[in-house]
This record gives structure tokens, sequence and C-alpha cells, in this order.
């Protein structure tokens, strides 16, 4: 009888955990779209309810227990193949005539030599572009259409792990500090860059468009010098060698994030003011750039000025 009621509870524990598990992976489910739709606010919503709701449909149609076995193995089916329609393709970009701007936060996940870069203010860099769908590429193939664009087929030079340390020696040298001479270590990510995922990811990047903020973070951190003066500070622009600021992609859409995001200073290639043209923000201070010493000169400049009052 002790048997029994040993296994008899053992049994129910099993149950339990069973029935909670669907739920504990709903309320995963649901915390994962709010922290994706707060990292890119373009995400449709609609799109996200789709995705993470299709799984547990055949969850709910089971509970209700309708329908024969056959029916439920089709919703099944049916649920499976939308999740998989609906799934992002993250080794490539799709190719679109309006692509999203996303911004990222940057202070504090630079590192330089294994020295995290944390300089006072808030500094964040963009992106443009986000990943296909599987429907997408497979509705462009049928086509006989490109719908992306595959980064695995990308310019090795224009990697992170060679122009992320061609930026920070920019820096390192602006401020003279010796490692500007030498092989510089640089992770971009903060903790999720060096996961063996977040690892994948980095090196399938694409693009130096990154470069100007990364120089910028790493002198205000190696100088000590407050460049923000409390103030969010974003931007965009390659950096070469001899500190110039060269042309990007996708500006305007990167202009548009970064109001959203609430920059107070926008930072870019001066060669493209020209891409602004009717861009007004509300109170994003823009701060076109010829090279590494104006982003210094345009920052401690803007600092300097009176904060205008609605």
């Amino acid at each position: 009888m002790e048997t029994e009621s040993v296994e008899d509870a053992a049994a129910s524990k099993r149950r339990r955990w069973r029935r909670g598990l669907p739920w504990f992976l709903f309320a995963v489910a649901v915390i994962a779209g709010l922290v994706a739709r707060r990292v890119a606010p373009w995400i449709p919503i609609p799109y996200l309810v789709v995705l993470l709701g299709t799984p547990f449909v055949p969850w709910v149609w089971h509970r209700l227990g309708r329908g024969t076995l056959l029916t439920k193995r089709a919703i099944t089916a049916v649920a499976v193949v939308i999740v998989i329609a609906l799934l992002p393709l993250p080794w490539q970009t799709a190719l679109l005539d309006h692509p999203p701007g996303t911004t990222w936060r940057l202070d504090g996940r630079v590192s330089v030599d294994g020295e995290v870069m944390d300089p006072p203010g808030e500094w964040y860099w963009l992106t443009v572009g986000r990943p296909p769908i599987v429907a997408e590429v497979v509705w462009a193939g049928v086509r006989g259409e490109q719908a992306a664009i595959d980064l695995r087929d990308g310019i090795p030079a224009i990697r992170p792990e060679v122009a992320e340390p061609a930026a920070a020696r920019v820096a390192l040298q602006a401020v003279g500090d010796p490692r500007a001479l030498g092989n510089v270590d640089v992770v971009v990510g903060g903790w999720w860059a060096t996961t063996p995922l977040g690892s994948w990811w980095r090196g399938l990047a694409l693009g130096r468009s990154h470069g100007l903020m990364v120089a910028l973070v790493t002198y205000a951190h190696v100088s000590g010098e407050d460049l923000a003066a409390g103030r969010r500070v974003a931007g965009t622009g390659a950096i070469d060698p001899d500190g110039a600021v060269v042309r990007i992609g996708g500006l305007l859409p990167k202009a548009r994030a970064a109001e959203s995001a609430g920059i107070d200073v926008f930072v870019f290639p001066a060669s493209q003011l020209d891409e602004l043209d009717g861009f007004v923000p509300s109170d994003m201070v823009l701060v076109p750039v010829a090279d590494f010493a104006d982003a210094l000169d345009g920052l401690r400049r803007t600092a300097a000025e009176p904060v205008p009052t609605p």
C-alpha cells in the first residue's frame, strides 16, 4: 500500500507538471514578445501574436476535447506550418524599399582588451533592415525573385572582428594610448556576444557603420572626458584609420529610429547631410561630422549650447 501511495503521488506530480508546462511556456512567449517589441518597436503586434500564439492553439483545442484524432492532428500540422512560415532567417537581410531602423545601447556593452567601456551618459548605435521570414523567401523563390541577401557571402573586411578593432584604434590613438600601436581585441554586445549564439551572430554580421560610435565610446571612457554631458547620444558612420567618417547605408531610417528612441544628439557623416532633407526632428540635435576630431568638437560644442525650451 505504501508503494502504491508513492507511485500515485509521483503520477499526480507528473500530471500537474504536464498541465502547468503549457502555461509556463505561454508566459515565456508573452515575455519574449514584450522584449522583442521593446527592442524593435517596428515589429507588427499581429505578427508577434500569431507567431507566439499559434503553438498553443493545438493545446487549447485538445483541452476543449473537440474533434476527432484526425482533426487534432490536422490542426497541429497547420500550426507547425504557420510557425515555420513566420520564423525569421537571422543569417539573411531582407531586400526592402523602406527598411526599418533599430536603436541599440552601446555603453557598457563594448570591451577593449577585456576592459568594459562605460563612459558617462547614454550611447547608442543604429542598424537598418530586418531578417526575412521563411514565407517571404519561399514566395520569392516561387516567383523567381530575390527576397534577401545572405550575410554569409559578405566581405570579411567589414566583419566585426576587423571593423571594430580598427575603430577602437582611432580612439586610442586620439587619446595617446599605446594600445593603438598593436592588436586590439574588441567585443561589442556585452555578455550576449560571448555566448555561442551571440558569437555566431556577431561573426555573421556585416557592416562597419557603428565604427564611429565604437570610437566615441572608447575615447570617452579612456580619456575620462564627459562628452555626453548627461545626454543620450546616438550615431552612425564608418570610420577609416585616419579618422575620416565615411558614408553608410540607411541614414534616414536610422535618424527616425533615433528620434523615436528619444535621442538628444545624432551624429552622422557630413557627406550624407542631403539625405536628411525634409527630416525635421522635434528635439534631437543633428551633428554632421567629417572626421573623428570633428565628432569630438561637435559633441563638445552642442554640450555647451543652451538647451532650447519648449
